[in-house]
């Protein structure tokens, strides 16, 4: 009896409490953004489709992080990458997708498959539409009625349409506030229409006088900012000094038209003078300095992008008022010394090619310096890749009265240097993704602006 009662005894005992590891379901969306900060999107796309949970916190980091990350439609999902035939699907995100593009010039059936993935998969949050050498037709708009509800950004570049541009497409998107038409042939009555949303056109490389400018700008009050090829700009000129309209930004590419800069020069100064714009964001090539010394006369230049590589010393004019500076690369013999002097009001510059080196007496220099984007770091070399983050901070904090600099580089610059220094987020200086941000897009630049 005895033995039974110490059996007992043991049985009645405390077991030993096993204290297993914290499952990864316990995490917080903090610490599961914390965790995103050092994945790749692909990384990021597979942690996402694993359960309904991970896939709701990854796609609004997605939809946070990625916000300027080209995104194409394939008849079998969206990929993240200028090659649909490239494993960078992120189709298990669809319902965060705000922008998608659509590539045509295929076969008609596989055009209609690509639009059905769409109308089937895009109709969460998708906000932006491009829609690049299409065939368009009332098949396919129709297919798309719900996701033009939504829309509020429109691009229509090289495509044709066998119908009206407003009676068969535009009038199904009462909620849209930017549109681009860009190599658009056919009827352009769409420009006599009203729409009570719209805040940006874009017309480019029309080709032919568009006659119904005055009207446009006449029946849309709520229309903010105009983009412009100097082509249409000068066939037009009469249409638009007659426009009782008072934008906020005038965007004009001159490429071509250099040839005409004194003429082009004078329009716009004029438009200036009457009130037209506020603001004017001039995409031009750098030939030479002459040329450069005219268009810095030009009143009220706020952004300035040179369109082509220099590959010898640049000497820009002084430049009070720019907020926005454009480089394809930084020329050797830049004139980096005298930055302060010359861009006193600069905030945000741009490179599609840098390295550290080119990048940092810009930082060191504008006080009012806000951004800085480089597109592709010129070394590829794995230790010439990660930003020293804490000097560049260091320096900046010297300069009296500077603002905080946040610096967008593609995700491999960003992965090693987060990786490396753990911390992207500094007193005066930041790192981001490139995709981070929402850059907007003018005519066929091929990078972003700020």
């Amino acid at each position: 009896m005895a033995s039974v009662y110490k059996y007992m005894s043991l049985l009645r005992r405390p077991k030993k409490i096993i204290k297993l590891p914290p499952s990864i379901y316990s995490l917080t969306p903090p610490c599961l953004n914390e965790i995103f900060d050092y994945l790749s999107l692909k990384e990021l796309h597979s942690f996402g489709v694993t359960c309904k949970k991970f896939q709701k916190i990854a796609g609004e980091y997605f939809q946070r992080t990625y916000r300027s990350t080209e995104l194409r439609c394939a008849f079998d999902g969206i990929y993240a990458c200028s090659d649909v035939s490239c494993n960078g699907q992120v189709s298990g995100f669809n319902q965060y997708i705000e922008h998608v593009s659509i590539h045509g010039n295929r076969i008609a059936d596989e055009e209609l498959d690509i639009f059905n993935y769409m109308k089937l998969n895009c109709n969460e949050s998708l906000r932006k539409l491009q829609l690049l050498d299409v065939a368009i037709t009332k098949r396919m708009v129709k297919m798309l009625r719900k996701n033009l509800k939504k829309i509020e950004v429109l691009e229509i570049d090289s495509c044709t349409m066998n119908g009206k541009l407003h009676r068969d497409l535009l009038r199904f998107c009462p909620n849209l506030k930017r549109l681009i038409v860009r190599r658009f042939g056919g009827n352009i009555k769409w420009l006599k229409k009203v729409y009570p949303k719209l805040e940006h056109l874009e017309i480019y490389q029309i080709g032919f006088k568009v006659d119904q400018l005055k009207k446009f700008f006449d029946r849309n009050k709520t229309i903010r900012s105009f983009s412009v090829d100097a082509n249409c700009l000068w066939q037009n000129e009469d249409s638009i000094l007659n426009a009782n309209v008072k934008l906020d930004d005038l965007i004009v590419d001159i490429y071509g038209w250099e040839f005409r800069i004194d003429s082009i020069i004078r329009l716009l100064n004029r438009l200036y003078e009457q009130n037209f714009y506020k603001h004017l964001h001039l995409y031009a090539p750098y030939t030479d300095q002459p040329t450069t010394e005219q268009i810095a006369a030009l009143q009220g230049l706020y952004k300035l992008y040179l369109t082509n590589y220099i590959a010898y010393a640049i000497f820009l004019p002084h430049l009070n008022d720019l907020r926005e500076l454009s480089l394809r690369s930084c020329p050797e013999f830049f004139e980096t010394e005298i930055l302060a002097a010359k861009f006193v009001s600069l905030q945000c510059v741009f490179f599609e090619q840098a390295n550290l080196s080119d990048i940092l007496p810009f930082v060191h220099r504008l006080v009012n310096l806000e951004k800085i984007n480089v597109d592709h770091f010129k070394n590829e070399d794995k230790s010439n890749l990660i930003v020293d983050l804490q000097t560049m901070n260091d320096e900046r904090e010297k300069l009296f009265g500077a603002h905080k600099v946040t610096i967008f580089v593609e995700e491999n610059v960003y992965l090693y240097t987060k990786w490396a220094m753990k911390s992207t987020n500094l007193t005066f200086v930041e790192l981001k993704r490139s995709e981070s941000y929402e850059w907007s897009h003018h005519f066929e630049y091929s990078h972003r602006s700020c």
